[in-house]
């Protein structure tokens, strides 16, 4: 967390909740980490489960270009 606590002291607007954060030159950085270890069959079920694709919508629908006209 003390990447996520400094990246938010820089002069940055959040994009979304974390992960995201935009940069008043327009690089999108994006902080991560690994949470768990998942398998291939684990993977293949989330592909399917609401939870996990509602969130992937979500991180998926991040504005990445603030201001641009689509």
């Amino acid at each position: 967390m003390r990447r996520a606590a400094r990246a938010r002291r820089c002069p940055a607007s959040s994009a979304s909740s974390p992960p995201g954060h935009s940069h008043p030159l327009g690089n999108l950085w994006w902080i991560q980490t690994r949470v768990e270890e998942v398998g291939p069959q684990e993977m293949e079920r989330r592909l399917t489960d609401p939870v996990f694709t509602r969130a992937m919508e979500y991180v998926q629908s991040a504005d990445f270009f603030p201001g641009r006209v689509r």
